[in-house]
């Protein structure tokens, strides 16, 4: 047996234990037109570049710095290959799926949706590394080149292959939402032009990047590294969790991957802050901290809006999958798919967020250039509990106060609704409660037609609106706004308690016993003296 064929035998056999949508996206992938074109086109474009700066610069290519900017050339020609091919390929592989009719027979084989998505995705992890290895050869020719830095290299494909794999994510993501073609090529449409605006300025920030040396030996630099590469990662696993649940069956669960990814963000984001603060402590932290605080508040307020407007129905198949102790039943509830359990996940991910931001604000002003103050620290701790709230506390409370109130009220009506008409789907619950919102935020813009200055003299008018309440509260540091400032915390907890029935049924419904497995079908035996008996 040659060794071709030896290879090709432990090939087929390694094939046997891989992602079956693997195997086949990868076998088709190979004989595509796409990746043939787009493979050759790489590699002639690094050719043509090669020759032409040989040609160019003759017997001075010895002394000039000709390799940085050589690699940025075949850098550029592999960002067309990585940032738009790779990604549009991933977005058509699960589209044409249907087109091709052969997504009903993958949704009846044993293959769960999630090992459908992970086989897609490896799929454009493959093809990346051929786009890799295919460049390969013309980076080691730019290494013995003048100009060349090894360590600045390794750092851009390593990160453009971290951005690559997200969008390639984010392409399969896309590919889920919509099932007609006319919204497909529209979604088509503005992943291509997404893509196109990432690439450009990609490339201004990889010359820039080759211009001046990255800062390795600086630790805000790994600081900054990090905290894009987890967030990466997490949006990635995010995008998997929500293009799974599109594919999964209306009666299985789809909420708690999600729920659980986006939790698990939250819990990330602040271990970042308390190890910043651990290691570094830099002078701007309490900024830092209330930033992220604000831009968390806007992401589970978005977040909220779809978890709190889901049906409260579980079906037997999401009951009968639940863990048959009862106390983490309970614990998992607010990660399980209802309304009211959303609810109660939209309360625990403010109040996580509430009590890391204030808790890592407080460290730091507690923390003085030498020691750390453990009397100032109860101090200030003190006043969190007496509602002697600084402006920073009391702006992000408002805003988590007007978020729990507006999707408390717009839950509770769905819910209201639902119960009078089965014909209210969540679609509708989230319109209303956009409505909702808008009217509340419009509303403060007729008492401008009445006195222009009425919001300045009685900031009490804006408190529908939140941003006008908001911007209230910052600018103006009176009794006046501070007042307006608890009325909407307090106001929100009046909105939480009419909502507390819903969310302890919610919990009760799962910390009921499951329902018992169902039995696999047996064929009984036939007793032989019964037929006998029956024959005589």
């Amino acid at each position: 047996m040659s060794t071709i064929d030896a290879t090709t035998r432990y090939f087929g056999i390694a094939s046997d234990y891989c992602n079956a949508i693997l195997v086949k996206e990868t076998r088709q992938a190979l004989k595509s037109r796409q990746f043939l074109a787009t493979y050759m086109l790489l590699l002639v474009a690094s050719w043509t570049i090669s020759v032409f700066v040989l040609l160019q610069f003759g017997e001075a290519i010895e002394f000039g710095a000709v390799g940085r900017w050589l690699f940025l050339s075949f850098f550029y020609v592999l960002g067309v290959a990585i940032f738009v091919v790779v990604p549009t390929f991933a977005f058509r592989s699960l589209i044409a799926e249907r087109e091709d009719n052969t997504w009903d027979v993958l949704s009846i084989s044993t293959l769960s949706p999630r090992q459908i998505v992970i086989g897609k995705m490896l799929n454009s992890v493959v093809q990346l590394f051929l786009y890799y290895s295919a460049i390969a050869p013309f980076i080691a020719f730019t290494s013995l080149l003048e100009g060349f830095d090894f360590a600045q290299t390794i750092f851009m494909m390593t990160m453009a292959l971290v951005i690559s794999m997200s969008l390639s994510m984010y392409g399969l993501f896309l590919s889920v939402l919509a099932k007609h073609r006319f919204l497909q090529t529209l979604i088509f449409i503005g992943l291509l032009g997404s893509l196109l605006f990432w690439l450009f300025p990609a490339y201004g920030i990889a010359a820039e990047i080759l211009r001046s040396p990255l800062p390795f030996d600086e630790p805000g630099f790994w600081w900054g590294v990090s905290s894009f590469v987890l967030a990466a990662a997490s949006f990635f696993f995010l995008f998997m969790q929500l293009t799974i649940a599109r594919l999964t069956f209306e009666s299985d669960n789809r909420s708690t991957g999600i729920r659980g990814t986006i939790f698990g963000q939250l819990i990330a984001l602040f271990l970042i802050l308390a190890a910043l603060f651990y290691f570094e402590r830099p002078g701007f932290f309490d900024e830092i901290v209330f930033s992220m605080a604000i831009a968390a508040t806007f992401y589970f307020t978005f977040v909220g809006l779809f978890t709190t407007t889901e049906s409260e129905f579980l079906s037997r198949r999401i009951r009968r999958q639940q863990s048959r102790h009862t106390l983490l039943r309970i614990l998992k509830a607010p990660f399980m798919p209802g309304g009211a359990r959303g609810y109660l996940y939209l309360l625990l991910s403010f109040f996580v967020c509430w009590w890391a931001t204030n808790l890592l604000i407080t460290l730091d002003q507690a923390w003085t250039l030498s020691s750390f103050s453990s009397s100032e620290f109860l101090l200030k701790f003190s006043k969190l509990l007496t509602f002697q709230w600084e402006e920073e506390t009391r702006v992000l409370s408002m805003m988590m106060g007007y978020a729990v109130i507006y999707l408390g009220i717009g839950s509770l009506l769905g819910r209201l609704a639902q119960k009078v008409s089965s014909e209210i789907r969540p679609a509708h619950v989230r319109v209303l409660t956009l409505f909702i919102i808008l009217g509340g935020t419009v509303f403060p813009m007729l008492f401008l037609l009445i006195d222009l200055d009425i919001f300045r003299d009685n900031p009490i008018v804006t408190i529908t609106s939140p941003i006008i309440a908001t911007i209230m509260v910052v600018e103006l540091a009176s009794s006046s706004t501070i007042f307006l400032s608890y009325i909407v915390v307090w106001i929100s907890f009046l909105v939480v308690a009419l909502n507390v029935p819903a969310m302890v049924h919610a919990v009760k419904v799962l910390a009921a016993k499951p329902p018992a497995p169902a039995k696999p079908y047996q064929r009984q035996e036939a007793n032989p003296d019964s037929i006998a008996t029956t024959t005589t």
